[in-house]
């Protein structure tokens, strides 16, 4: 030992210490950072000159005592006790209680999920993504905290534009989690693709490329609800248009603009959700339950049409998830007391928008979330939401303007899709749609006081305007409000 860690010579007069002092401490703490941090051999003088006069002094009194020694090999091995715990710590799966209640993020991943993550970022820099069919990348278009949305156009159905959606493997804890997750998306997407449904996202095919999944669908040459109603592009397209057209726009389709955001003309908001409406018929007469409907998922065409989109929380009724994505936003009071998605929890989330479109402000308030976080249900975010939205329908009268509230077919569809109770909502949504409270008398009261409209013209306008403002027409995933995933249950 004495030839690895050479020391100086011992004086004459030493004397036998019990154990060292603070002040040699400090020296044993210098001797284990120039001995054991670069593992290379010192010698005498290259030690004793990086010492000062004093920490050379208390190495005379110590000299080579065996104390000594076996103190800086004692630090040595706390140092490196210490930093193999820090690893395991970082490694480890966190434990029930400190998961309870809090964000759990898992930092270790197994071989299996580090080449999973590897073909991912090869999907991301191939310009082709190919299996049975040739897409051809063109720019991405849509990104959330499920995956990526690239344009691409299938060189092998005569460039026709396709909508391709990348699934990252990110969000999961293991490969498995996210095959079995895969497994449920494949089933939704061949329940759609069967379906072909005027106002529903239409699937290609759901396909895999280095391993990594893929939804392809026909791309939608349009805009988001939640783009077209930000203040900007209004004030924007002010300066954009003659008088004539902006009276026009003003009086057919926008209102003013709401406290946030700008809103809608009742007729037009209610069309909006009525075609919505007809998608979550479709979808949970096959049992199927969206999940994540808000203002980013619904999107409108450059030839009026209306689309919802985004089934990638989608999940068949009889087989809920161990994962669920959504947006905390527009989730019903129900999620958050733990309960199941259902077909009502989908009608809540349209009224919820519904309130949007006429009021221009979300129906509640608060801080957007991280699209990435998975949490626990009962943060104070969590409180604060489920306490508003228990109370929203005594806030109806403080939200909606007062000239809306005139109507009272507007005021009782907005109830009966709100309510606190999913038992007191509407049935279904075909209820929603042709039930003596639901959009179709509403709309049928605006035809005979002679304020019934051409939608679908108006919103064809309505985007030609529009894409003077906005960039080239895309399909997103997520904007406004980024859906989270709740924890296996």
């Amino acid at each position: 030992m004495s030839n690895k860690y050479p020391m100086r010579r011992q004086s004459s007069d030493v004397k036998a210490k019990s154990s060292p002092n603070e002040k040699e401490l400090g020296v044993v703490d210098q001797l284990v950072d120039l001995v054991f941090e670069p593992l290379l051999d010192f010698d005498s003088e290259n030690l004793a000159g990086s010492l000062t006069d004093d920490d050379q002094q208390a190495m005379e009194d110590l000299g080579s005592s065996s104390e000594l020694i076996d103190e800086i090999i004692n630090r040595a091995k706390q140092e490196e006790d210490a930093a193999k715990s820090a690893a395991e710590t970082k490694f480890r799966a966190p434990s029930q209680e400190e998961t309870r209640g809090k964000r759990v993020t898992v930092t270790a991943r197994d071989p299996d999920f580090d080449r999973l993550m590897f073909q991912l970022d090869a999907c991301k820099r191939d310009d082709h993504l190919s299996y049975r069919y040739d897409y051809r990348k063109m720019k991405v278009i849509g990104s959330g905290g499920q995956g990526i949305v690239y344009l691409t156009h299938c060189v092998d159905e005569h460039h026709l534009p396709k909508a391709v959606k990348i699934f990252s493997p990110e969000p999961y804890d293991s490969v498995s989690d996210y095959y079995d997750d895969m497994d449920r998306m494949g089933k939704i997407a061949s329940l759609v693709y069967r379906m072909q449904v005027d106002n529903l996202v239409m699937v290609d095919r759901f396909t895999y490329h280095h391993d990594i999944c893929l939804m392809v669908m026909r791309w939608i040459e349009g805009h988001d609800l939640a783009t077209l109603l930000r203040p900007e592009l209004m004030e924007r397209l002010r300066y954009k248009v003659d008088d004539e057209r902006w009276e026009h726009l003003n009086s057919s389709v926008i209102t003013t603009q709401g406290t946030i955001q700008s809103r809608l003309k009742p007729g037009m908001a209610v069309n909006i959700i009525e075609k919505c409406l007809r998608a979550l018929d479709a979808l949970h007469s096959e049992g199927i339950v969206h999940g994540d409907i808000k203002p980013s998922n619904i999107m409108l065409d450059r030839y009026g049409g209306i689309r919802l989109i985004d089934i990638g929380s989608a999940f068949a009724q009889d087989e809920p998830p161990h994962r669920h994505t959504w947006t905390p936003r527009y989730a019903p009071p129900e999620i958050f007391e733990g309960d199941a998605w259902t077909p009502q929890s989908d009608l809540a989330s349209l009224g919820y928008v519904l309130i949007e479109l006429l009021s221009g402000q979300p129906a509640v308030s608060g801080p957007v979330l991280d699209s990435d976080s998975t949490r626990m249900l009962g943060t104070e975010w969590d409180r604060h939401l489920l306490a508003e939205k228990l109370h929203l329908p005594n806030r109806l009268d403080e939200l909606v303007p007062k000239q809306f509230q005139k109507s009272k077919e507007l005021m009782t569809l907005l109830r009966k899709l709100i309510d606190p109770d999913p038992e007191k909502r509407f049935a279904n949504a075909e209820d929603a749609l042709i039930g003596k409270d639901g959009t179709h008398p509403f709309m049928q009261t605006l035809t005979r006081g002679g304020l019934g409209a051409p939608f679908c013209q108006l919103i064809k306008h309505w985007l030609s305007d529009a894409n003077k403002m906005l960039p080239e027409a895309s399909q997103t995933v997520t904007y406004d409000s980024p859906s989270i995933r709740t924890p296996r249950r």
